[in-house]
C-alpha cells in the first residue's frame, strides 16, 4: 500500500502528487499533466531506477572493501 502526499504549488506551478512506500520510499511522483516519475528499491532499501517519460535510469551500488 502506498501513501499519497499533495504538495501545495505556488502560483502557476502544478500540483505535485508523491506517493511513497509504507516504509517511507518515494513510489513515483505526479503533478496535473501526469506521471513525472517512478521509483525501484531493492530489497534493503536502496533506490535502484529511476524512470521518467518511458526512459530509465539505473543506480549501480558500490560495494566497499573492509578495512580499505
Amino acid at each position: 500500500m502506498t501513501t499519497t502526499v499533495i504538495w501545495p504549488s505556488n502560483a502557476g506551478e502544478p500540483v505535485r502528487l508523491t506517493s511513497v512506500t509504507p516504509d517511507n520510499r518515494l513510489a513515483f511522483l505526479t503533478d496535473e499533466a501526469g506521471a513525472i516519475g517512478a521509483y525501484g528499491y531493492d530489497p534493503f532499501g536502496r533506490r535502484l531506477f529511476k524512470e521518467v517519460n518511458g526512459a530509465r535510469t539505473y543506480f549501480f551500488i558500490q560495494r566497499r572493501r573492509a578495512g580499505g
